[in-house]
Order: C-alpha cells, then sequence, then structure tokens
C-alpha cells in the first residue's frame, strides 16, 4: 500500500496537520503531497485529505478533499495575524487581570510569613510544655498541660493545613501569571517572527492558539 500512503510535503506549508478536522466524520485532514504541481513561488502543491475517506475507501466519509492546501494556509495564517493585531483591548484586560492576581499572590505571600511564625512559636511552645510534662508529678497539673499541649498541636495543625491551602494559591496564582505572559507572547511571536520560523515551530505555535479547524 505505499503507493497510496500520505506523504508529507518537505515545505513550510501543510502546517495545519494535527488541527485541521473533517466536518464530517471528525477525523484529522492529512497533508497529501503533489510534485507534478507547483505553486508560483515554486513549492509542491498539496491536498488535505480526509484520513477516515481514505483508510476506508470512501465508505465511512465522502468529505472533498481540500485541493488548494496551499491557499488555505495562507487564509489560516493571514486569520491569525489579523486576529493578533486587533487583540491591544484584549491584552489590556489580561494585564489588568494579571496585576490583580499578582497583588493577590502579595497578600498571600504576607499572610504565609505570617502564619509560618506564628506556627513556629506554637511548635516551640509545644516542645516546651513536653519537656515540662516529663518534669511533673501532679497528675492534676500533668492533665492540664496535655489538655494545654494538646489545644496547641491543635492550633499548629490548622495553622499547618492553612499554610498548605495558601501554598496551592499561591502556585495556581503563578501558574496564571505564566499562561497570560505565554499567552501575550505567543502572539507577540507569531507576529513578529512566523515567517522565520521552521514548518515545525509553524505548527507547533499554531496548535498552542488554535484549537481546531473544521472544514466542511
Amino acid at each position: 500500500n505505499k503507493s497510496k500512503s500520505f506523504r508529507q510535503p518537505k515545505s513550510n506549508n501543510a502546517i495545519l496537520s494535527g488541527i485541521l478536522r473533517c466536518g464530517e466524520c471528525g477525523a484529522f485532514m492529512r497533508p497529501k503531497a503533489d510534485h507534478r504541481r507547483k505553486t508560483p513561488e515554486g513549492e509542491s502543491r498539496f491536498t488535505y485529505v480526509c484520513e477516515m475517506k481514505g483508510l476506508s475507501k470512501k465508505s465511512a466519509c465522502s468529505i472533498k478533499a481540500v485541493n488548494q492546501g496551499n491557499e488555505l494556509d495562507k487564509m489560516i495564517i493571514e486569520e491569525v495575524n489579523n486576529i493578533a493585531k486587533e487583540r491591544e483591548g484584549i491584552f489590556n484586560d489580561i494585564k489588568k487581570t494579571a496585576k490583580t492576581i499578582l497583588e493577590d499572590k502579595e497578600n498571600y505571600a504576607k499572610e504565609l510569613a505570617k502564619l509560618k511564625k506564628s506556627k513556629s512559636n506554637i511548635d516551640k511552645d509545644i516542645k516546651i510544655g513536653t519537656s515540662n510534662l516529663l518534669k511533673m508529678s501532679s497528675k492534676v497539673t500533668i492533665k492540664k498541660l496535655e489538655e494545654q499541649i494538646e489545644e496547641l498541636q491543635k492550633q499548629s495543625d490548622d495553622i499547618a493545613n492553612r499554610i498548605n491551602e495558601i501554598e496551592q494559591e499561591i502556585a495556581n496564582k503563578e501558574l496564571s501569571l505564566s499562561y497570560f505572559d505565554q499567552y501575550i507572547n505567543q502572539f507577540a511571536s507569531f507576529t513578529q517572527n512566523f515567517n522565520t520560523m521552521t514548518a515545525a515551530e509553524k505548527t507547533l505555535m499554531l496548535r498552542t492558539i488554535i484549537d481546531r479547524i473544521i472544514w466542511d
């Protein structure tokens, strides 16, 4: 079946592979090169063909192929470029949200420092109380001290739980900030560097921005 297999075009085209899907069956549309046809730039033309249609010999899908795969790639690139250029307002909203998240993160960090200090003091009191417990002889005094230590331990455990919650919140804030930075940088690099990227880099860039493209 070698003659029927998909031949990946070895050029900066066919960059929609992995995000272009068939609107009829949902399968991926795969590029198939046609080295006999050339674009005005001298590149080999290719088509995007439904994978399911090819594997089932048209019995499971009847969608028409994308005969102008080169042109479709250019259309998508142009559309993403247009979106990126119009995103200044959205970027400003993202920056405002990021600023709020950063302030929340700083407030959490302050609370975390206070809690850790408080827990350290309580743990010292528990250690001192436990040490004094060994020196006691009166059962009444021992019981009272044990109750105090138990209460201190409960406070320490509650603070430890809160510390874990805050550390998780801080981690989430950092992840959100990282996502916002990545989002903005992706669009910035798209408009600035996309044309100089390799085919693999272009495909990866599009996959980070586009979930799927449906061919109907």
